[in-house]
């Protein structure tokens, strides 16, 4: 190597020794402080959405405490529980099973289904109660002959 080293001329010499300056200099930027600045900045990003996702979960938990002190989720203003009713039974699959809808008094209102799905009316119900307080007092169901298919006759109050 050395022999190697004296046979190069001048120039050459000056050209290595300055290349391996910089290489000194360079080489750790590039393995350790480069990596550590990238990786300072990935952490920073990641809590500030961190940060975002606790914020979001407190208004949450807020929410779901004052549901559970009132026992229900507010209903839209003005809407009666019959319109209660329409409306979570358009949403889901029953909307075409409803034959008839009769308020009694104005916590009480009668439904009539017909061929409904008995999973999803199952389904309806849970919904009602858990998110709107609405129950059911009364509930008769007759089996179909198509599995899974029933029509009922229930009371809900609200």
């Amino acid at each position: 190597m050395k022999a190697w080293w004296e046979g190069l001329n001048q120039r050459d010499r000056r050209i290595l020794m300055v290349g391996g300056a910089l290489l000194c200099l360079l080489l750790p930027y590039m393995l350790i402080w480069q990596p550590l600045h990238d990786r300072a900045e990935r952490l920073e990003r990641t809590l500030v959405a961190q940060r975002a996702d606790v914020s979001w979960m407190q208004q949450a938990a807020a929410q779901l405490r004052a549901t559970a002190a009132t026992g229900r989720t507010p209903t839209p203003a003005g809407q009666s529980l019959l319109g209660m009713i329409d409306r979570t039974v358009r949403e889901g699959q029953l909307g075409g099973t409803v034959r008839r809808v009769q308020p009694e008094g104005a916590n009480t209102v009668r439904v009539w289904l017909e061929d409904a799905p008995f999973d999803e009316l199952m389904t309806w119900l849970g919904t009602l109660e858990t998110r709107h307080g609405i129950r059911a007092t009364s509930l008769v169901v007759d089996r179909q002959a198509t599995p899974g298919r029933v029509n009922a006759r229930l009371t809900l109050e609200g």
